[in-house]
């Protein structure tokens, strides 16, 4: 009888497994785990965005988290789980907001990233909260 519990046990928990999605969630009306950038530009657009609210000198997303957008192009910007959870559980946006920044990618030809940390040599800041997303339609269009 022990046997038979046990297997009972090891099917249910593989159902269980093979029912689940191990791809975090998926894009709903509730979970949003991508925005769109729209570049209406003649100009390479790299964005970055930074968590460090308001301290906006800090750009710690100018390197390595950047997306590169080309000129007159369109953009998802994709996380790992969403964006309202993690607005609303302040696990990554500690005061509720998002800095998304926006820099002409000709300039890091040019200038160091201390540089252009130090001198603000961004286009076009955005201080992105929920309901701005929610209100923009998760879409961010430039210019």
């Amino acid at each position: 009888m022990k046997t038979i519990i046990k297997i009972i046990f090891i099917l249910l928990l593989t159902l269980l497994f093979l029912g689940s999605d191990c791809n975090g969630k998926k894009e709903s009306e509730n979970c949003h785990n991508y925005y769109t950038f729209i570049n209406n530009s003649d100009k390479k657009i790299r964005l970055s965005v930074s968590v460090s609210y308001p301290d906006s000198t800090i750009l710690d997303g100018i390197g390595g988290t950047s997306d590169i957008v080309a000129s007159n192009s369109r953009k998802k910007i994709k996380i790992d789980g969403c964006y309202e959870i993690d607005f609303e559980l302040g696990i990554i946006y500690k005061h509720g907001v998002a800095m998304i920044f926006l820099f002409d990618e000709e300039i890091f030809k040019e200038y160091t990233f201390d540089e252009i940390r130090k001198n603000r040599m961004w286009l076009k800041k955005y201080d992105m909260r929920l309901e701005d997303f929610q209100r923009m339609n998760w879409t961010i269009t430039y210019p």
